[in-house]
């Protein structure tokens, strides 16, 4: 960055140019410990230097954080797009729903109301699905679900009719 300083100092003949050293030292600092006012800076900075380009993994490195090779896996896109391993339809839905448990553990699905009581709790064997009709006495609005396995999902089931 001193290309940049260099930069901002010989074209320091306005007020906003000099004041540029104080948004600099902003935007070079790492955005997990400067946050999003890190990137304002650099947006602010990209606005009158557009030739100016700023690298925040060498920030955050400059300023001390350091990287483990183990922390970093290679995600191909099928991973990405894959479908999830449980699905719960239709969502919204009448009363009436269906979860699918695509994993090889049974998981545990809680639905809750508005106020978080307990309306259902299932145990969803491994590759199987499951029919639920737990909802029709209950009033159209929004319900919380969890379903616990491997890892823990929390969502929302809309009733309506």
């Amino acid at each position: 960055m001193r290309n940049l300083t260099t930069y901002l100092t010989t074209n320091c003949y306005r007020q906003y140019t000099c004041d540029s050293f104080a948004v600099l030292d902003i935007a070079l600092q790492c955005p997990i410990t400067g946050g999003n006012a890190v990137f304002d800076a650099i947006a602010l900075l990209n606005t009158f230097y557009s030739e100016i380009h700023f690298n925040v993994i060498e920030n955050c490195l400059n300023n001390g954080l350091r990287l483990e090779n183990d922390e970093f896996k290679i995600i191909e896109l099928s991973d990405v797009t894959a479908k999830p391993e449980i699905q719960l339809y239709p969502n919204p839905t009448e009363g009436y729903f269906s979860i699918d448990n695509k994993t090889k553990n049974s998981v545990i699905f809680k639905l809750f109301d508005v106020i978080g009581r307990v309306i259902q709790v299932v145990e969803i064997d491994p590759l199987s699905s499951i029919s639920i009709n737990c909802l029709d006495h209950y009033p159209n609005g929004v319900y919380a679900y969890q379903i616990i396995g491997d890892t823990v999902t929390n969502g929302l089931l809309v009733k309506s009719k």
